[in-house]
């Protein structure tokens, strides 16, 4: 048995206000999609400090001086260590509450791992010949929001100019891009654009040329993926990968793998990571992945309190 083969998984979808679609591996006859990250090369599981992800940061803006590269994708992985055990079943419902509009996840595979998260990115969204995508990129914490900069700002447009241009190329019909809106994750806003339109091709195909997009990568994405696979010291696993279902009746539901943790004795790995322009500032780089992983982190002390 292959070490990523699928043992167990849920996948917690947002349908409306206080309604949730619950789907269950190996019990839901739809096609699951659960997608690492090995294309970034196989490394071991380091947790990152605040010293070394401030260095990794201020090399990148140092590159990005001197070379193409416009965007590029840098994470961290942190530790979390609890007193006892924490059950998944607890976790999954913490979070469900916790950020009603995220996907909530959880997967097992054979190797043994075991992955967990709520995800406020969806890549594809399938209904019949309908498509829809999101821009998502900028983070601020809500509680002290204030103007977007420029370096947000322009983050997410570089994702939303990237989406588009792949759409257009390959053939997607009556393409939509609504107004730049704040979405709210959580404890986190973000900028994005939703984006829709039609095609009769299949979820692989856009898939394919999608993923991974500016806001988990960078660009170029040639640049980003190769700055990604000697710079990062760590394997991401499945954080930024993909996890979705292609429904028996032909619709999806595909997401990317964001505010994600890993199990390992003890407690948990957590991932987080952020968007790194000529603008970045590593201070403000590292504070955003510390508030993205205090979205898993909260619920996990939350449980660990009671």
């Amino acid at each position: 048995m292959p070490e990523n083969t699928l043992v167990r998984a849920q996948l917690i979808l947002p349908l409306h206000e206080q309604s949730r679609a619950h789907f269950h591996f190996p019990d839901y006859n739809g096609r699951w999609w659960v997608m690492d990250t090995s294309y970034y090369g196989q490394k071991p599981k380091v947790v990152m400090d605040k010293e070394g992800y401030r260095s990794m940061i201020e090399n990148a803006v140092h590159t990005m001086q001197t070379q193409k590269l416009e965007k590029v994708v840098l994470s961290r992985i942190l530790d979390w260590q609890g007193e006892r055990t924490i059950e998944t079943a607890d976790i999954l419902e913490e979070l469900t509450h916790d950020y009603p509009s995220a996907c909530v996840f959880q997967f097992e595979l054979a190797n043994g791992e075991e992955w967990i998260g709520a995800t406020p990115e969806k890549l594809l969204v399938k209904r019949g010949k309908n498509w829809q995508t999101i821009a998502l990129a900028g983070t601020q914490v809500h509680a002290n929001k204030g103007t977007w900069g420029a370096k947000e700002i322009h983050e997410e447009d570089v994702v939303k100019e990237y989406i588009i241009n792949v759409l257009e190329s390959n053939g997607a019909q009556n393409i939509h891009v609504s107004e730049r809106y704040e979405r709210t994750a959580g404890a986190l806003v973000h900028l994005a654009h939703d984006i829709h339109f039609e095609s009769d091709e299949n979820v692989s195909f856009w898939a394919q040329l999608l993923h991974p997009t500016p806001a988990v990568c960078g660009l170029p994405k040639d640049l980003a993926m190769e700055y990604i696979r000697v710079s990062e010291p760590h394997a991401r696993g499945y954080y930024t990968g993909l996890i979705g279902l292609e429904h028996p009746n032909g619709d999806a539901d595909v997401f990317v793998l964001l505010r994600c943790m890993q199990r390992v004795t003890g407690g948990f790995l957590l991932y987080a990571g952020g968007g790194i322009t000529a603008g970045s500032m590593s201070e403000s780089e590292y504070n955003e992945t510390e508030s993205k992983a205090n979205v898993i982190r909260h619920a996990l002390d939350a449980i660990q309190s009671r």
